[in-house]
């Protein structure tokens, strides 16, 4: 066997081999939007008595807290808007699936007529949240960052109040667990 056929099958298995461990999407259906970053999804492969509702953490993003007016209202109903309109829900995973909270991280991919949309992406786009990158999770992060980058620039939703946003999402948990003296912060 010549070696440029060696080399041509050996690239080809590693091909092969990459494009097995890499993530499928799942197909999910919507059961309740928590807030901007937090939601709970049923996986379409099972009967809903068989399946339980699993809640997803999105990747690379933390949109304020419901409780952050008016952001984080505005954060919760465009992702709800945005997954009404869905013909399909995906969700992508990275390289942790589960965080300590046991919630699925993911990417979320919705599906309207044919084309299919990032969702995280499109949150930072539309500056309902701020770039949230936790290690090693990182496979859109040139993406996102180039959204939030742009929501910036655009001066949209939080990027455009006379004084910005007040606190970031982090910080506010922060503010709030030292005003009720609870140590439980899921983001």
């Amino acid at each position: 066997m010549s070696l440029l056929r060696r080399l041509f099958l050996f690239c080809l298995l590693l091909l092969v081999s990459a494009c097995s461990s890499l993530p499928q999407r799942q197909e999910f259906e919507l059961v309740h939007v928590v807030d901007g970053d937090s939601l709970f999804l049923r996986a379409l492969e099972c009967p809903e008595e068989e399946c339980p509702k699993t809640e997803i953490r999105l990747l690379g993003l933390d949109a304020p807290e419901y409780s952050q007016d008016p952001w984080g209202l505005e954060a919760r109903e465009f992702l709800l808007t945005t997954l009404e309109a869905a013909e399909h829900i995906y969700i992508e995973t990275d390289i942790e699936e589960r965080d300590k909270y046991k919630r699925l991280l993911g990417y979320l991919f919705v599906e309207r007529q044919g084309r299919v949309f990032l969702v995280n992406e499109m949150i930072l786009d539309q500056g309902h949240a701020l770039l949230f990158h936790i290690e090693p999770n990182s496979k859109y992060l040139t993406r996102l960052k180039a959204a939030e980058a742009r929501a910036k620039t655009k001066r949209v939703n939080i990027w455009d109040r006379q004084e910005g946003l007040d606190l970031s999402p982090y910080k506010y948990r922060q503010q709030q667990k030292k005003l009720k003296g609870n140590n439980g912060d899921k983001k």
